[in-house]
């Protein structure tokens, strides 16, 4: 088994240099762009199940990253980063 791991894409607070922990942050164009080259470099591999946390930035770069693939990211909260209050 091989396991994968991606980070979400650039967000606004990512750009601006502002902690994120738990609250959520729109993609960047730059993280759209990021979002394509991750989708057509893993398209290629063979790809059973992409899981990722509830918060819209990852939801939103798995969706992405999984269309090649014909897959619904499966969302499980204890993925989330560290809270940083």
């Amino acid at each position: 088994m091989k396991i994968i791991l991606v980070r979400h894409a650039q967000t606004i607070n990512n750009k601006e240099g502002i902690a994120q922990s738990h609250s959520d942050s729109g993609l960047t164009k730059e993280g759209q762009i990021q979002l394509q080259k991750t989708k057509m470099f893993l398209k290629e591999y063979k790809i059973d199940a992409i899981f990722c946390s509830d918060l819209d930035r990852s939801f939103e770069s798995a969706k992405i990253i999984s269309e090649p693939h014909k897959l619904k990211p499966i969302i499980d909260d204890r993925l989330k980063e560290i809270n940083w209050g």
